[in-house]
């Protein structure tokens, strides 16, 4: 003969769960902050087609799937430097100061390694307007300056972009 089990004595079904709790942010550093306002500036100043806007640093920039890096061209010397380009890299510089030198000779030869400048362009597809990326080493850091036309647009310091 079987017992007979009053309702209350039944196994009870296992509580459905709830949503689950989400996990508490963590807290934003001051770099954090930074990095954002200046994304953010980046992305201001291109909107209107001006040109591509700019991620934090030259690794995403060349990983990109949205914007194009082409080289167009290498330079050594301040013979082989044509002069519109000669002329973003001085502004590049005094805008910097990070070099007390006044001729383009002297900047190559006291500030770039070996007097090289690379040429890139930075664009966010065809029929876009293309970014001008001076590219060059200062001992191991990755050193330079984006323009769109005549306008300092970004320096670069240790692969980070730095919108101006």
């Amino acid at each position: 003969m079987r017992a007979h089990r009053p309702p209350s004595a039944a196994p009870r079904a296992a509580a459905k769960a709830g949503p689950a709790a989400r996990p508490a942010a963590a807290p934003v550093n001051a770099d954090q902050i930074d990095r954002l306002r200046d994304r953010e500036r980046a992305t201001a100043g291109a909107a209107g087609g001006a040109g591509p806007s700019l991620p934090s640093n030259t690794r995403e920039l060349i990983e990109s799937r949205t914007l194009q890096v082409r080289r167009v061209a290498s330079y050594t010397g301040a013979q082989q430097l044509p002069p519109d380009l000669a002329n973003k890299l001085m502004i590049g510089v005094r805008r910097e100061g990070v070099s007390e030198a006044g001729t383009l000779a002297e900047v190559l030869d006291s500030y770039i390694d070996e007097g090289t400048v690379e040429l890139l362009t930075i664009s966010a597809g065809a029929g876009q307007g293309a970014d001008t990326w001076l590219r060059f080493y200062c001992g191991d850091t990755e050193v330079g300056y984006i323009f769109r036309g005549d306008t300092l647009k970004a320096i670069v310091g240790d692969q980070d972009i730095n919108p101006v």
